[in-house]
């Protein structure tokens, strides 16, 4: 059976995220990869130093194409470009409360269960869902219900702001 595996969604740069750096996109990443899961990175738009830095560190990476609709399409494009994964783990870049013990944790649960994985009405990231969820997951645009993952989401995302 596949293991699950790490989206992590990279924000356009805006005022409010500014411009990074190679160096720090390296730092970020490297949780992830300690983790020793697959990663697969999804740009909200194309930065050719940040390509060039995962093309040479041998990590998967695609920039999504309607990541101006939001995270919900970032994950979407994540999650069909990784159907064979056995769920999938989903992270922001940088996020400061992530480690590989941590992703290890989510991981070792979604392989021993088919439920909906660590995911909640106070979730936060990152959010671990299992294959379960891969049909919802890859269409963003369907009305919210108490069932989809995104309502977790959409919840943690009116607490952020």
């Amino acid at each position: 059976m596949a293991t699950p595996g790490i989206l992590l969604i990279v924000e356009s740069p805006s005022p409010r995220t500014g411009a990074a750096s190679s160096t720090w996109l390296q730092s970020a990443i490297t949780p992830a990869l300690q983790s020793g899961l697959p990663v697969f990175v999804v740009l909200g738009a194309s930065n050719p130093a940040w390509e060039r830095s995962l093309d040479q560190s041998g990590i998967d990476w695609g920039v999504c194409p309607d990541s101006m609709l939001g995270a919900a399409y970032m994950v979407a494009f994540g999650v069909h470009s990784n159907q064979h994964w056995n769920g999938w783990i989903i992270d922001t870049l940088g996020n400061p409360t992530s480690n590989p013990d941590h992703y290890r944790h989510l991981a070792e649960g979604l392989k021993h269960q088919e439920g909906s994985g660590e995911c909640c009405s106070s979730c936060h990231y990152p959010i671990a869902l299992s294959r379960c969820h891969a049909f919802e997951l890859v269409r963003p645009w369907q009305p919210l219900d108490y069932l989809s993952p995104w309502s977790a989401m959409a919840a943690h995302k009116s607490y952020r702001h």
